[in-house]
């Protein structure tokens, strides 16, 4: 699989959120270098510390965003926040033997998660939050 790469596509125009998907980037193409380097028995418990965390920071300033002016489709945005953390949960739970299939299969998720929530998902919010001048 590729390495994934920040480009103009996956910008919300709003810097806070940009830089936090960014580090999320980072930490998919730290997993893939550990599955490359066959390293994932020692990453996995850095790599789901830092998905955990960046999730958390994320979604909270997303969300604060979103309350404080008044995206309209804030619950099902939530709800593919919570769907997410259940699926990384699931993943954790698998990954005590780090086996590769594993680790692939997370690495697919995590590139899913980019194509389909970063790209489609946070976009609907992104032009609304934009409007207001949040930047």
């Amino acid at each position: 699989m590729e390495r994934l790469y920040w480009d103009p596509s996956l910008s919300v125009q709003i810097e806070l959120i940009d830089n936090q998907h960014k580090q999320l980037l980072e930490i998919v193409n730290n997993v893939q270098n550990a599955i490359i380097t066959k390293t994932q028995k020692i990453a996995v418990n850095d790599i789901f510390e830092a998905l955990f965390l960046n999730a958390k920071i994320n979604f909270k300033n997303q969300e604060y965003l979103f309350n404080r002016y008044n995206y309209p489709f804030i619950k099902e945005h939530q709800k593919e926040h919570n769907d997410y953390l259940i699926i990384l949960r699931g993943y954790r739970e698998r990954l005590p033997d780090s086996s590769k299939q594993v680790c692939d299969e997370l690495l697919v998720f995590l590139k899913a998660w980019f194509e389909n929530h970063i790209k489609v998902s946070d976009k609907k919010y992104a032009s609304l939050l934009n409007e207001q001048g949040v930047r």
